[in-house]
């Protein structure tokens, strides 16, 4: 099990990650009926996504506020993150969802926008790979 040290941009990327599922996964729960005039996205969908992407915020900032990170645990977040993003691509290939096309783009926008964030990820980690490694017996004091 391989500690590291957070960097700053480690850290903010998670939390950033963390904040903005959270804010979608609210928005979708709260406004799924709305969003499925608007967007033409079975409001179920809007609603699973939204749970998923809740639970998924909780174990982001979990991660994020530790006082160090297993690297692992980052390139699950990672994995994923890069996941969502193809499956929201593949959701409009193959017609799992046939949203309209303002809802087309907004689908588009936020898998770029989710894989903008996994590479940030990436690079965040491999920085924080590169400083001092965190003993075993580091405590958590945070």
């Amino acid at each position: 099990m391989v500690k590291v040290r957070f960097t700053p941009l480690l850290r903010g990327v998670l939390l950033f990650d963390a904040a903005s599922c959270a804010l979608s996964g609210f928005g979708l729960l709260v406004f799924a009926d709305a969003l499925q005039q608007m967007l033409a996205i079975p409001a179920t969908a809007s609603q699973g996504a939204a749970i998923v992407l809740l639970v998924f915020a909780a174990g982001v900032a979990y991660v994020g506020t530790r006082g160090f990170v297993m690297r692992r645990a980052v390139w699950l977040i990672v994995s994923l993150n890069a996941l969502w993003a193809v499956e929201s691509v593949l959701a409009l290939a193959f017609g799992w969802l046939e949203p309209n096309e303002l809802g087309q783009i907004l689908l588009i926008a936020q898998a770029v926008a989710v894989g903008a964030i996994a590479e940030l990820q990436v690079v965040g980690v491999r920085r924080a790979a590169s400083w001092p490694s965190v003993s075993p017996s580091y405590n958590d004091l945070q």
